[in-house]
């Protein structure tokens, strides 16, 4: 089973040169086409792969100051 989940986390949590996020990927349990999606940072080819959502949504909602 892929583990393309668990390695987006992985590389979301800190700066990495193209050699790190290669040999981060590396450390997966990743489909062929995943971790090719992943190299050529490809989104619409990843979200194919992993039969994702057709519409995502990333925010950050900054903390309330009165709470």
């Amino acid at each position: 089973m892929s583990d393309v989940i668990r390695c987006l986390e992985s590389i979301g949590r800190i700066p990495m040169t193209t050699m790190e996020y290669a040999a981060t990927l590396a450390c997966f349990d990743l489909e062929e086409g995943e971790r090719r999606a992943l190299l050529d940072r490809d989104q619409v080819s990843l979200r194919a792969q992993i039969d994702g959502a057709r519409t995502m949504v990333f925010a950050i909602m900054a903390a309330d100051e009165h709470a």
